[in-house]
């Protein structure tokens, strides 16, 4: 006789992580919210540490154009105008490390009292937390801000994309990942542009990159495996605001859940400065709005 295997069941805890509180809104400044990333929150998170000297440094990457390619690349950003150019989301696979900011972070946290933010995936963030552990740095002395992730493509397919709009690469400036008319706010999948040296530009829908992206093309083998899509190891884990209750508002929004409760104190202190709009959010909505995120069993649990 056949026999079914029934699919293990995980909770919500075991989906999302062990938390204090979940929220979801956007970044009340519209400075920071302009062509930010989902509400701009972590923009907004990121500028508030440095303007009140919480931390010394924020670990961001930007999207940058180096010899006719899209390159990712990290910076230690010191001030809120240094921040404001990684607003632009990446969505590529790259080594946050590898250009040799984490072993300026390290020596920076072993040689002063210095306390640095990080923002970026699981992958980015287990590789510092275990180069601290090895270092005997108290982890304590990082903020770790961790995206949602479902997986990044190889930056190879965003070049094939790129090939396929027509796009002259030898003579391009910068590329932005989500635009439209210059503001994302409330833009679901907005477009794409790409700008040159004479100030033209190539202008064609995001949708013909993640057409690509979601149906795994060019995907490396670690994101196959990966144990923390929803960035459990981060003190503050944030995405994408997939909410039918949200779809027409004016503004994207972004969905933050808190680990600890020094992240918890931080987030509702923005609350009360003004800086960020929140309300709290249902964890078991967040697993229903990150289908995608969520569909992707954790190789802890499987």
């Amino acid at each position: 006789p056949e026999v079914l295997i029934k699919q293990p069941m995980y909770s919500v805890e075991q989906i999302l992580g062990s938390q204090t509180e979940s929220f979801v809104g956007y970044a009340i400044n519209d400075r920071i919210r302009k062509n930010a990333a989902s509400g701009g929150v972590v923009s907004a998170i990121t500028e508030y540490l440095l303007d009140k000297d919480i931390v010394q440094g924020v670990v961001s990457s930007r999207l940058e154009i180096v010899d006719g390619d899209l390159a990712p690349q990290a910076i230690i950003a010191r001030s809120s105008g240094e921040l404001a150019t990684c607003k632009n989301s990446i969505y590529l696979d790259f080594n946050v490390g590898s250009n040799g900011i984490y072993r300026a972070v390290l020596k920076e946290l072993q040689e002063t009292d210095h306390k640095i933010a990080v923002v970026g995936l699981y992958c980015h963030l287990s590789n510092l937390a275990l180069l601290m552990q090895r270092r005997n740095i108290p982890r304590e002395r990082v903020i770790m801000i961790g995206l949602f992730c479902s997986h990044a493509p190889h930056p190879v397919l965003m070049k094939e994309v790129l090939q396929r709009q027509g796009a002259r690469m030898n003579e391009a400036v910068a590329y932005h990942t989500k635009t439209g008319d210059g503001q994302r706010d409330g833009r679901i999948f907005g477009r794409s542009t790409l700008e040159y040296k004479d100030g033209s530009t190539l202008d064609f829908p995001f949708i013909e990159f993640t057409s690509f992206k979601n149906a795994w093309f060019n995907t490396p083998k670690k994101c196959l495996s990966c144990p923390d899509q929803f960035s459990e190891i981060a003190d503050i884990s944030c995405g994408d605001a997939w909410y039918a209750s949200i779809r027409k508002h004016k503004h994207k929004q972004t969905t933050i859940i808190t680990r600890n409760l020094r992240a918890r104190s931080l987030i509702l202190d923005m609350v009360k400065d003004r800086e960020l709009e929140l309300r709290t959010i249902d964890p078991e909505a967040i697993v229903n709005s990150q289908k995608r995120v969520a569909g992707v069993e954790k190789a802890s649990l499987a």
